[in-house]
């Protein structure tokens, strides 16, 4: 299991990707950072896989309900380690 800078402030980085890009493709980035796939953070939010893809892809949006689910998820998986949340 490899090290995860404990720095790493996803809420920042998707904000700041839709701020730039108008989207929320920078959900792949972060899946990424966070050791992740769409499947698991869709598991772990309570949405459907396509809907994470259709984050990824820039044709929907989160509301901010999940979007703090997102954040969530992705901080612990990356800083803590999932497997203890879930």
């Amino acid at each position: 299991m490899s090290t995860m800078n404990t720095d790493l402030n996803f809420a920042e980085m998707l904000y700041n990707g839709f701020i730039e890009r108008g989207d929320f493709s920078g959900i792949k980035d972060a899946l990424k950072l966070a050791g992740m796939n769409q499947s698991e953070l869709a598991r772990r939010i309570g949405v459907e896989r396509a809907t994470v893809s259709a984050w990824a892809s820039g044709a929907r949006l989160p509301s901010l309900r999940v979007f703090s689910k997102v954040v969530f998820v992705l901080d612990n998986a990356a800083n803590k380690g999932w497997q203890h949340f879930y």
